[in-house]
Order: C-alpha cells, then sequence, then structure tokens
C-alpha cells in the first residue's frame, strides 16, 4: 500500500497546472465608449453568442485639465461565460481598451485558439473605428498552495535561487514580497513586469489556513515611434501578427517559470521549454 506523501511541499493551484488566470489585453491611444465597437446588445449577443451574459458597468476615469483634476465615470461592458459565481471566461471592455480573462485554463493550444477568436472578433470591429492600437498585454497568475507545518515552510522548495529573486526572500519565512522588471531585446521590445508573493491567509472562516506563493508575470508591448503596432491591428496580415506575438509572450512566460522554479516542480506541472536564459 502506497501511503500518502505528507511532506511539507508546495501544490500547484490546479493538478495539473499552477494557473489561475490568464489576460489578454489591448490598449487604444484614446479613450472610446464601448458603444463605439458596439451599439447594442443585441449586437454584443450576435458577436459572442448567448452564453455569455453582459452586464453594464461604469469605470472612474481621472483627467488633468487646465481648472484642475476631474472626476467621472465612463461606461463599460463586462461579458461572462460560465457560472455567475464562478465564470470561466470574462471580457471587459472599457473606454481604455479590452481584455479576455482565462478563469479554467487547460492547455495552452486550445485556450490561445479561443483567445484569437474573441480579440479578432473585437479587433474587426475596432479597426473599422478612428483608433490607434497602443499596447498589447499577456498576463499570468500562477499559485503554488503550501501544504504542511508552517514551521517546515521553505520557499526553497518552490524556488530556485535566480536573477529575479533576492536572496531575502528564502529567509523571510512565509512572508514576502518581490517585485522586479525589464525589457528584452528582441523587436518589438517586450517589458517584463514580475511579481511575486508569499502571503499567509486572513483566518476569514471557511478561508485558506496555509500559505500560499503566487507569481504574476505580465508582458507588455508598446507602441513606440520606431515600433508602431500597426501591424497587429491595421494590416491585413494583423491577426497571423497577433498570433505569432502571442506565441513569443507565452514562451516568454515559460522560460520565465523555468528559471524560477525548481527543476522537480517544474516536471510536476509539465514545464518544458527549449532554452532557458541565465
Amino acid at each position: 500500500m502506497t501511503l500518502p506523501d505528507t511532506s511539507p511541499r508546495f501544490q500547484p493551484f490546479h493538478t495539473a497546472h499552477a494557473i489561475v488566470e490568464m489576460v489578454a489585453a489591448y490598449e487604444f491611444a484614446h479613450k472610446i465608449a464601448p458603444a463605439q465597437l458596439f451599439t447594442t446588445p443585441d449586437e454584443i449577443a450576435a458577436l459572442f453568442g448567448p452564453e455569455f451574459t453582459l452586464q453594464h458597468q461604469q469605470v472612474h476615469d481621472v483627467m488633468a485639465t487646465e481648472a484642475g483634476i476631474q472626476y467621472r465615470q465612463l461606461p463599460a461592458f463586462m461579458l461572462q461565460k460560465g457560472q455567475p459565481s464562478r465564470p470561466e471566461w470574462v471580457v471587459r471592455i472599457d473606454p481604455n481598451g479590452f481584455s479576455v480573462h482565462v478563469l479554467n485554463y487547460t492547455r495552452w493550444e486550445l485556450v490561445n485558439a479561443e483567445v484569437k477568436s474573441m480579440v479578432d472578433r473585437i479587433l474587426t470591429q475596432a479597426a473599422a473605428k478612428p483608433l490607434t492600437l497602443a499596447g498589447i498585454v499577456l498576463r499570468y497568475l500562477d499559485q503554488f498552495n503550501f501544504v504542511g507545518d508552517i514551521k517546515d515552510y521553505d520557499a526553497s522548495s518552490l524556488l530556485k535561487a535566480n536573477p529575479h529573486l533576492p536572496s531575502q526572500a528564502f529567509a523571510s519565512g512565509p512572508r514576502w514580497h518581490c517585485h522586479t522588471g525589464w525589457f528584452d531585446t528582441v523587436t518589438p521590445e517586450v517589458l517584463h513586469q514580475l511579481n511575486l508573493n508569499s502571503v499567509l491567509p486572513l483566518g476569514i472562516p471557511g478561508g485558506p489556513t496555509l500559505p500560499a506563493i503566487t507569481i504574476e508575470h505580465a508582458q507588455t508591448v508598446r507602441h513606440q515611434p520606431e515600433a508602431s503596432l500597426a501591424a497587429y491591428f491595421e494590416d491585413s496580415t494583423a491577426p497571423a501578427n497577433r498570433d505569432a506575438l502571442m506565441q513569443r509572450l507565452h514562451n516568454g512566460n515559460k522560460i520565465v517559470m523555468a528559471n524560477l522554479l525548481q527543476s522537480t516542480v517544474a516536471k510536476q506541472i509539465n514545464l518544458t521549454v527549449k532554452r532557458v536564459d541565465a
């Protein structure tokens, strides 16, 4: 008989992977009203299908004027697929752009195909408007839950020494935070922003009782005079260009995660990369 493993360790958020959320976001250079993209609820329903429910929302906006700071509320949309309390997909459209949130991640090939379909549908609408794409973002949030006696907590059983994590994190017990960022050198330039948190539970009844480590990795491509994003929005090859960029950003996340995680953990979540940067 095989006895259950009771050694202190970190478990991925899901059995096969640790991804809590994946977000693909597209930002425009100028604020838009959602009605610039969609004029009626029927139009939205036709674009996304009846499995998505639509909610009208408002977002707060701060604008600096000669008279001072002005606060205003602007309209926004949110569409959800799945149970209202636990949606599997969320699409947000606000004055700055839109984002597609994957809350039930399975496999990259399947998820990316669905995200690509949604993004293509929205940007096809946007391409007919006087809009300029200003930014593209791919963000992952991973979580590993500690299992065992808290006195045995050891971040080095999950994470290895690497350039993104100061050594102090390994000596701070179950509560620490690290934030860092850098640019890569491949065109188009990508800004990497990496947040690592080791958090203790808040003691909420029915909530978690042991620490967790979260890894949030965002990659952003910005419009620049020498690097326009028109190729991902206005050109005839824009859908293929976006797909190639997302593949690059996905691979970039895998490289960062492989640099962070112990090899035994990477193997547990089937994380494989062709190249791992130092």
